[in-house]
């Protein structure tokens, strides 16, 4: 009997030790997924920003939806696509993007533009446009993950001290609208990440409250970010679009401090 209870008891010390050892560390998947997303040099997703920003009383809401694909990302040969619209007071503007060989391709209502890019450029302003699931976990004051499914649900907050040189740095490529020196200040930044049984993200969400002061005005932006993604991990295929009647120009000497040719 005391051999049964012993083993019993043996048995039960290793399925509690198990248990343990399965908790989710939220964390460590956070950093594990994010660091897959940088190794990966194809990727396809679709964004959704929906943007509002108030001035006293007055308020402009900007919704931007983008469909994009990248191959070869982190090498002389990358191609990028992207299509799109933008909805500002009720006007909608379709949008077409294409990179390759140098060259930045922009079909904007009905304008065809394209200019010479350094690649690097356009790569750090895709990195940029994905910060959401590029950020490193030590931005996050609390993340908590659970299971659903195949799936990791990871539930975070943001520690807004830290926030303000992050988006700083990530809305710098924006340029500057006219509007001079900007100096941002996070009020809160919370979000969710799904990551597959692959470990890769398979979607991301955030919600931000950023004050804006610009020329001693301060304006209020409230933005909500979605990012999901196609089959992450996955090669990726890009059909090359028709390049006929685009206007070749020259940005150097069009653009200002701080701005870059992929804005």
């Amino acid at each position: 009997m005391k051999k049964q209870a012993g083993i019993l008891f043996g048995i039960g010390v290793l399925v509690l030790a198990g248990g343990c050892g399965q908790q989710l560390d939220a964390r460590e998947i956070y950093d594990a997924a994010n660091q897959k997303s940088q190794e990966m040099s194809d990727a396809a997703m679709t964004s959704s920003v929906d943007m509002t920003i108030k001035q006293g009383e007055d308020s402009l809401s900007v919704v931007t939806d983008m469909d994009m694909k990248i191959k070869g990302m982190n090498t002389d040969s990358m191609e990028y696509y992207a299509e799109g619209t933008s909805t500002t007071l009720g006007q909608t503007v379709d949008m077409t993007m294409y990179y390759k060989d140098g060259y930045y391709y922009i079909d904007s209502a009905g304008q065809k533009l394209m200019y010479a890019m350094d690649i690097n450029e356009l790569t750090e302003q895709i990195k940029k446009s994905t910060e959401g699931s590029n950020m490193d976990s030590s931005y996050l004051s609390e993340i908590t993950a659970k299971k659903d499914g195949d799936n990791t649900v990871l539930t975070f907050t943001c520690d807004a001290s830290q926030m303000d040189q992050y988006v700083q740095d990530a809305l710098s490529g924006m340029g500057t609208m006219g509007l001079g020196d900007i100096t941002y200040n996070i009020t809160s930044a919370s979000g969710q990440a799904v990551v597959n049984a692959d470990g890769y993200f398979t979607s991301t969400d955030m919600v931000m409250a950023v004050e804006m002061t610009a020329n001693g005005e301060t304006i209020n932006v409230d933005m909500d970010t979605s990012v999901t993604y196609e089959n992450p991990g996955q090669p990726v295929e890009i059909t090359v679009p028709d390049l006929e009647g685009y206007t070749e120009i020259d940005l150097s000497g069009m653009m200002t401090s701080g701005e870059t040719a992929a804005e």
